[in-house]
């Protein structure tokens, strides 16, 4: 089979005053597949990966997502056009004082797409399904939890759940293993594997 190319980066070039970091990037991102961007501090794959975001604009440059130029002018319209970024600071992803399940369905509460003022117990169903499709195990009593209590890796786990709820164009995974575990990360690796199994294109920063 050949693989078709979802994300199409070509000629990227981007400059902080007279610092230039990235000079004529090309990446081809495949549908089903796992791409990998390895380099040290100070490549530029931050960089890259923030004009894939949204958050950098003023890039040269072309991007295309299935075929079609986009412009990605913020981190909304990255998420409306489904490339979703699960960051490394693990920590400014999950809002402490809400649950675990509060957590996992955030996008929809804050688009309102079940009910801003949903109760935990309506939540319950929606946030266990979420779980269960990625072969997470949390029980309701941990869907329950604050966010605040649980561990780190599953906080990683949490919000690239809640990024694969959405359903992505593109699966952004900056330094996911960072501040986890050998075992920890085989655990990451297996939940990685599904969305590319599904299709789901993966890029892999590392």
């Amino acid at each position: 089979m050949t693989a078709q190319a979802a994300v199409v980066m070509r000629d990227i070039t981007m400059a902080f005053g007279d610092n230039t970091v990235l000079r004529g990037v090309d990446l081809t991102i495949n549908s089903g597949q796992v791409t990998a961007v390895l380099g040290a501090n100070g490549a530029g794959k931050s960089t890259l990966i923030k004009i894939l975001s949204g958050v950098y604009t003023g890039h040269g440059g072309v991007i295309e997502i299935d075929g079609e130029p986009q412009t990605i002018d913020s981190p909304m319209t990255a998420r409306r056009i489904g490339l979703q970024t699960v960051h490394q600071r693990i920590d400014e992803g999950v809002i402490p004082g809400l649950s675990v399940a509060e957590n996992l369905l955030f996008e929809q509460i804050a688009q309102n797409e079940i009910g801003r003022f949903a109760s935990l117990h309506a939540l319950l169903p929606k946030a266990r399904a979420v779980a269960e499709a990625l072969h997470l195990d949390w029980n309701d009593a941990y869907l329950r939890k604050d966010v605040f209590e649980i561990g780190v890796a599953d906080k990683q786990l949490l919000i690239l759940a809640r990024a694969l709820a959405r359903r992505p164009r593109l699966l952004i995974l900056d330094e996911p293993t960072s501040a986890l575990s050998q075992s920890e990360v085989d655990r990451l690796f297996v939940v990685i594997n599904d969305p590319r199994n599904s299709g789901i294109p993966v890029l892999y920063v590392s």
